[in-house]
């Protein structure tokens, strides 16, 4: 996988941007008991001349919660890559992280569907995210 910086620079700066490479429609944050003030988000990380990806799913909420669950599932080309679930217990945020993924040579779609739960039954999502571009 041959990466230019500019390239590199722009990936990580439509990632940081917070879910600029959302797909339209997928899934909302939001949801009764607990949840209102949280939402999810999730980043796709391509290494410049490693050859790995990191993917990473994240509730976030504006309160301290007694407990988040962040639940994911990575797809490369909409094949299943990984999936797994964390739960943080007096948090405002939780995080999951699949870490080194394999990137072959080629040019892929590597997505994270992600959704949560606060206590108290508050669900969020599933909402999908994918890689800003495809052209590196």
């Amino acid at each position: 996988m041959r990466v230019t910086t500019t390239a590199l620079m722009l990936v990580l700066a439509l990632a940081l941007a917070g879910g600029a490479g959302a797909r339209p429609g997928g899934g909302g944050g939001g949801g009764g008991g607990g949840s209102g003030d949280c939402e999810l988000d999730g980043q796709i990380f391509a290494y410049w001349g490693g050859g790995d990806v990191e993917a990473a799913g994240f509730v976030r909420c504006a309160s301290t919660k007694s407990w988040i669950r962040v639940s994911a599932v990575v797809t490369r080309d909409g094949a299943f890559v990984a999936s797994n679930g964390h739960t943080c217990r007096r948090a405002s945020s939780c995080r999951i992280t699949f870490a080194p993924l394999d990137d072959p040579d080629g040019d892929q779609l590597w997505c994270i569907d992600v959704s949560g739960e606060v206590k108290g039954g508050g669900a969020l999502g599933p909402r999908t995210f994918c890689e800003a571009f495809t052209g590196i």
